[in-house]
């Protein structure tokens, strides 16, 4: 009997290390599968044979993480770390990719990775990771908010993937929630609040603007909540947030921020009382502009609030001081003047735009209003000056966001969707755009598709 215990203690002191190795050597094995479905995938022209080959290569690592989560490679991939020469970002990216491909088998194989929509060149998903790839990569570690990375995050929740929209947007949440260096960022909190709250995660972006204690940022923080409740068609929660907005300013002696204030009541069907708070506005900075002695220092806001309460002299007064260093403002400032078919001071103003970016914007945004008005001649016509840009375009980046804001003109006017060869062109340009001017053109592409799926100016 103790020699039959001997030998089978010795058994076990031998077999141990196989056993405990065994994970190690199935993830091994099964790493190298992927490895070779990936090569052959690189060497195929066939979309249908590759996408069959990346599906079992994406099968391979799946199973690795699932059935040997103990393995060294297991770990490598779920921390994102490079094994050997291999990236599983990049690898996810090349997934991604497929969405531009047409056909049943890749959109079997994406819907496993969250992205259910059609694929095809002229698709939403096609579109966004285009996109995409225009952005500048990363920092890490995260320390500030970056809005083009959010708004692209947006997007993607807006357009149907919201597993995507999760992976770009929480790490910035997790980042700017947790580290102390930027805790005190007011306009990264503002930004944050801002996407939390348009991707309809309210609890979310309630505790981070209850971080926001800069006057500004704060009222900039409440007049988004009024926008994204109005435009959910919930009058009574906008109301109150752009009562919140009032009593703010007035508790806290705030100065020109009560612009943002009568925007908020103007929205919420109350301008009267807007334009009470409006008229109420003191402060060098604006009599100054009113008396054409103008300060570079004064406060955007003030040229939208100016329109939104159909004072086009002063808006527009306003408007040439500050646009130059806040180019928003045009836009915002022609959508409240088109609303009330403030129409001929408007385009006289566009006219004199120097910008072939910001005169496409103002074109597309009046041809908004003019539907919306039901004004469709003048839209049309409004349209024929927007198409007419192109030919004084003579850089890929003015073309690609000329191209942009045509798409979102089309969308308005037309309601089919021409817009997506548009849009597929503006992309085909932005290719085309030296690399440290892809991100300006990023932007108005990924605020275009918000707006072509909502019908509000979400990203402007």
């Amino acid at each position: 009997m103790l020699r039959f215990i001997l030998l089978f203690c010795l058994n076990v002191i031998l077999v141990s290390p196989a056993l405990a190795d065994e994970p190690n050597l199935q993830a091994n094995r099964t790493f190298t599968e992927a490895m070779q479905l990936i090569r052959k995938a690189g060497a195929t022209y066939d979309t249908r044979e590759a996408v069959r080959l990346l599906r079992g290569a994406d099968k391979s690592l799946k199973k690795i993480v699932n059935d040997f989560p103990e393995s060294t490679i297991a770990v490598q991939l779920v921390t994102n770390q490079f094994i050997g020469d291999f990236d599983i970002l990049d690898f996810r990216n090349r997934i991604r990719s497929l969405s531009c491909e047409r056909g049943s088998y890749v959109e079997d194989f994406l819907a496993e990775h969250g992205i259910a929509t059609a694929t095809g060149p002229t698709t939403d998903a096609c579109f966004l990771y285009r996109i995409e790839t225009l952005l500048p990569a990363l920092e890490h570690p995260i320390t500030i908010a970056r809005w083009d990375w959010l708004s692209l995050g947006v997007s993607y929740h807006l357009l149907g993937q919201p597993d995507r929209a999760r992976d770009i947007i929480l790490p910035f949440l997790n980042a700017l929630m947790t580290k102390s260096k930027v805790n005190d960022s007011q306009e990264s909190l503002m930004l944050l609040a801002r996407a939390m709250m348009l991707i309809n995660e309210k609890a979310q972006a309630q505790k981070i603007s209850g971080r926001i204690s800069d006057c500004s940022a704060k009222l900039y923080n409440l007049m988004d909540m009024t926008k994204q409740a109005v435009w959910n068609a919930n009058m009574v929660e906008a109301r109150q947030y752009a009562d919140q907005a009032r009593d703010y300013v007035e508790d806290n002696q705030c100065s020109w921020q009560k612009s943002i204030v009568a925007q908020a009541l103007k929205m919420t069907d109350r301008e009267t009382d807007g334009k009470k708070i409006y008229d109420s506005i003191e402060g060098d900075q604006f009599t100054n502009v009113k008396t054409e002695n103008r300060d570079e220092s004064t406060p955007p806001e003030l040229a939208v609030a100016a329109a939104a309460m159909g004072d086009p002299e002063t808006a527009f007064s306003v408007l040439r001081v500050v646009m130059e260093q806040n180019p928003w403002t045009i836009s915002a400032v022609i959508e409240e003047l088109g609303k009330r078919g403030e129409y001929d001071v408007t385009e006289a103003f566009i006219n004199d735009l120097k910008g072939l970016d910001q005169k496409a914007e103002a074109l597309a945004t009046l041809v908004d209003t003019a539907v919306k008005r039901n004004d469709l001649k003048r839209a049309s016509a409004i349209m024929a000056k927007l198409n007419a840009l192109r030919a004084s375009a003579s850089l890929p980046d003015q073309q690609a966001l000329i191209l942009a804001m045509r798409a979102r003109a089309e969308k308005d006017l037309y309601k089919d969707e021409r817009w997506r060869d548009t849009m597929q062109t503006a992309l085909n340009t932005a290719d085309l755009v030296e690399e440290n001017k892809r991100s300006q053109v990023a932007l108005p592409l990924i605020a275009t598709l918000a707006y072509i799926k909502t019908g509000n100016p979400l990203l402007d």
